[in-house]
Formats: structure tokens, sequence, C-alpha cells
């Protein structure tokens, strides 16, 4: 597809939600305007509201694994803002209290995982994705030289958590991304919209040259982050 709309000259791109979203945004304005010198780490976090009772019919149902489902947002981000690549990742840091891998099921997968990232460049990004911590997703930026946070924030929060706290008791049966999502799903198509009717590309967005990326790099963190956990 990707090989296709090149030859066409038809930009493609991905709904990636989080790549948009003012979360993700501040944490990066907010990396970019450290102090000179500063050892600064971005963590991206996923959370999910499985609870053990139904987390095997979560790995059965999305049995091509974490890091090409839940998590793959998360890598998508650090491929496009980042820079990471599975060609370029030179150290994958385990951080071992975030980590769990189950087999339930057949199927052998993580219920938590919490890694960073260091490429070539020497650029880090750190990401934690837990299937049974309630549903949700934050950043948070923290100079590591002095401890400071730099900035922290839930993709929804304060007043919009509330809003979306009465779709949920309104509609139990929906899956939670539903409502949780809504505002990025709108921002996005209307981004996307905009430029398509103005034949220019917008920022951010995930094309599917990341998207592709993203895969790549998720395979090769499977097998990786699975014989770490196993050692």
């Amino acid at each position: 597809m990707a090989a296709l709309a090149k030859e066409k000259g038809v930009p493609v791109f991905m709904g990636f939600i989080k790549n948009i979203s003012d979360y993700v945004e501040g944490a990066l304005a907010a990396a970019a305007k450290a102090p000179k010198g500063a050892d600064v780490e971005t963590l991206l976090v996923s959370r999910n509201d499985y609870t053990k009772d139904n987390l095997g019919e979560c790995f059965s149902r999305n049995s091509e694994g974490m890091l090409k489902n839940m998590a793959i947002h998360e890598i998508a981000l650090a491929c496009q803002f980042w820079g990471m690549r599975s060609t370029n990742v030179t150290d994958v840091q385990l951080n071992a209290e975030g980590c769990e891998m189950l087999t339930l099921g057949g199927f052998t997968d993580f219920s938590k995982i919490d890694f960073t990232l260091v490429n070539d460049q020497g650029t880090k990004v750190r990401i934690s994705s837990d299937r049974c911590a309630g549903d949700g997703c934050c950043a948070v930026v923290t100079d590591k030289s002095s401890g400071a946070t730099l900035f922290e924030a839930e993709m929804v929060g304060d007043e919009r958590a509330k809003d979306v706290a009465k779709q949920a008791a309104a509609h139990p049966d929906w899956f939670s991304y539903l409502y949780t999502q809504e505002v990025e799903y709108a921002k996005l198509k209307s981004v996307c919209a905009a430029h398509a009717l103005a034949k220019t590309t917008p920022p951010g967005v995930a094309t599917i040259e990341i998207a592709i990326e993203a895969l790549k790099l998720a395979e090769y963190l499977t097998p990786v982050l699975k014989d770490k956990l196993k050692a």
C-alpha cells in the first residue's frame, strides 16, 4: 500500500490519535524547553481497565501481542517524535518493576511492560503499558539530573474527566475508548480534512511510513523484551 501510494503521489495518514493530542504536544514542548544540559526523560503511559479474570480473553482477542496492539500507539510516537527505528535502537532498558509476562489460554504476552529505548543518537524515551491499571494515558517529562518534573498531564483530565464519567455511566456496555478518545478522533479528522482541502501536510499526523516503522519496531522489541523477562 505504501509503495502504491508513493507511486501515485497520494499521501496516506493513519489514525494514531495520540500524535495530535494536547498531552503529547505539551510533553514535546516541555522537553524542548528543558534547561541546557538537563537529563530529560519522557515517559509515555497507557493503561487499560481489564481485570485478571478477563485478561485471558484479551490475550486471545489481541493475539498479535501487546506491542502490536495496545502499546503500538506509544511506539508510533517514539518513531515519529523521538526518531526510534528497529535499525537504530542501541539499547532496550527493562524497568522490571513495571513488567509482567503471563501465559493464558495458550497465549504468552505482557500484562504490563515498562522499558526505555535509546537510539544511536543518544535519544531516549520510556514507554509503560499496563492492561490492568484503569483506563487512560498520560505523559511525564522529568529532568533526571535534578529530579524536577517538567510536565505531567493525562489525556483525559480535569473537567473533561467528569464528562467521560457521565458517558461511562450512561453506556456501560461500550468500549471505553469510544468516549475517552472522542475529542482526539474528532481533532484528527478535522485536521486531516482541512489539510486535504488545502493540499498541505497536517503536522504531527502519523503517515503510513511511520505506521510501518512502528510495526517493525514492535516486532523487533517483542522477542527482546520477552528474553529479558525470562532471564
